[in-house]
């Protein structure tokens, strides 16, 4: 599955299948100081949940000096970073496994891994748009997926300055870390 975004900042856009039909949508509010939060709504017209045919999917907030949250469904799925010196970020996933975001930002790809290192997850970098390919066994938790991966991208973008569309104060709040990205320190 192709989830296609035009919008190169996964906190603020819609993924769309290729056929143009729109999946996942996301939204941003900037409220506290040094956090984020990030709502992510399913999109399905047999949906009739207060008539808009979207549903509340997951609940991310990206803090800069604590835990980050990330809730699909109601469910804790919080990315823990795999060690001091690297970027890549695992987490438990609703079918009880363990996988791991690994993002470069030199060529604009992420990659999702299983424990047996297969890529089950891929996103790409194109200069118009971004895709997010879900394959095999990542289709059935495509939720989690696109959960974590929307906050593994936003960490990616803080931390490589640069990864996907540029950052800038108002991608990550306010503050010491966040002046030193906008004015490229």
């Amino acid at each position: 599955m192709d989830l296609i975004f035009p919008n190169q900042n996964t906190s603020t856009t819609t993924f769309t299948l290729s056929s143009g039909q729109a999946l996942y949508k996301t939204s941003t509010d900037l409220g506290a100081k040094h956090s984020k939060t990030i709502l992510i709504k399913k999109l399905d017209p047999d949906l009739k949940e207060n008539g808009s045919g979207e549903r509340d999917m997951a609940f991310l907030e990206i803090h800069k000096f604590h835990d980050d949250v990330c809730r699909v469904w109601g469910r804790d799925v919080a990315l823990k970073t795999d060690g001091l010196f690297t970027s890549a970020r695992s987490f438990d996933a609703s079918d009880g496994k363990r996988y791991t975001w690994k993002f470069e930002s030199s060529i604009g790809r992420g990659e999702l891994k299983n424990a047996s290192g297969e890529i089950i997850a891929l996103s790409e970098k194109y200069p118009a748009q971004m895709k997010l390919t879900i394959e095999g066994d990542g289709l059935k938790i495509a939720d989690d997926i696109v959960a974590t991966f929307v906050i593994a991208d936003q960490w990616a973008r803080i931390t490589n300055a640069g990864y996907g569309a540029p950052v800038g104060k108002s991608d990550i709040g306010s503050g010491i870390l966040g002046s030193a990205i906008a004015s490229g320190v």
